[in-house]
């Protein structure tokens, strides 16, 4: 098994730090920075789901969870993100009065539009959270 050592720091994020090949446990954990709160050692089979990364945390209890309140945070980063590059490839397609490629534009931009902003986040499954944070990315060919 291959294990990490992951650790809140007092911004309330929880990091992890992975020893070097070769490098021993109690050596590793000399390269975690000072300052730190809590601190884990996780078999790296047991990580939450890498896409979350920005949203883990160790609980009161020493466990790592993900924080939805940051997962809804990051979701609704992607969505805006979009929505700001969608808006300027209107602009563009008004300007070259590119009225089919306006049409699905805008087709897009409702699409992000109607992602749900008022999602129970607390009581939806991370995979679908997951799933509606791709639905967030721009189709292709748009």
């Amino acid at each position: 098994m291959k294990y990490v050592f992951v650790y809140n720091m007092p911004d309330g994020k929880a990091y992890k730090t992975e020893p070097a090949p070769g490098i021993n446990l109690v050596r590793a954990k000399e390269d975690i920075p000072f300052g730190y709160i809590n601190l884990r050692l996780i078999d790296i089979a047991k990580l939450p789901d890498r896409v979350w990364r920005e949203a883990w945390v160790l609980d009161s209890d020493n466990r790592l969870v993900v924080d939805y309140s940051v997962v809804r945070g990051i979701i609704r980063r992607e969505r805006n993100k979009a929505l700001s590059l969608l808006d300027m490839k209107v602009l563009s397609a008004q300007r070259g009065k590119n009225l089919e490629l306006e049409k699905k534009l805008e087709t897009e931009t409702q699409r992000l539009r109607d992602i749900p902003q008022h999602q129970d986040f607390e009581n939806t499954d991370l995979q679908a959270l997951k799933q509606l944070l791709m639905a967030c990315r721009i189709r292709e060919g748009l």
